[in-house]
C-alpha cells in the first residue's frame, strides 16, 4: 500500500520501483573470492551476510536515492509491506512427504 504526500507522482514512482528494489536485495548473491578471506571480504563488502531487515531497509534507501535522481524532490510517500517466507512452508511439506 502506497500513499503519496505532495502528489501521486512519488506514490507511482514508489509503486514500480520499490518491489524491484526489494527483490534485488533479497535476492542478491555474491561470486566467491578465490580464497576463504577474500570470500568473506567480498560477503562483508556485499552485505551478503545482512538480515531480511537490512535488506529491505537497503532497498528502500536505494528507492528513495532513485526518486531524487528521478527529480521527485518535493514530495514523499509511505508504503505499508508484507514479506511472506514461503521456505518453512516449503520445508514442513517436504518433511510430511518424507514421513
Amino acid at each position: 500500500v502506497y500513499d503519496g504526500h505532495g502528489g501521486r507522482d512519488i506514490a507511482d514512482f514508489v509503486e514500480t520501483a520499490l518491489h524491484e528494489n526489494i527483490k534485488e536485495e533479497l535476492m542478491f548473491q555474491d561470486a566467491p573470492g578465490e580464497d576463504e578471506e577474500e570470500h568473506k571480504a567480498a560477503l562483508c563488502q556485499a552485505g551478503e551476510g545482512a538480515s531480511i531487515e537490512e535488506r529491505i531497509e537497503r532497498a528502500f534507501l536505494m528507492t528513495d536515492i532513485q526518486s531524487h535522481m528521478a527529480g521527485l524532490t518535493t514530495s514523499g510517500a509511505t508504503a505499508a509491506i508484507c514479506l511472506m517466507d514461503r521456505r518453512q512452508q516449503q520445508q514442513q511439506q517436504q518433511q510430511q512427504q518424507q514421513q
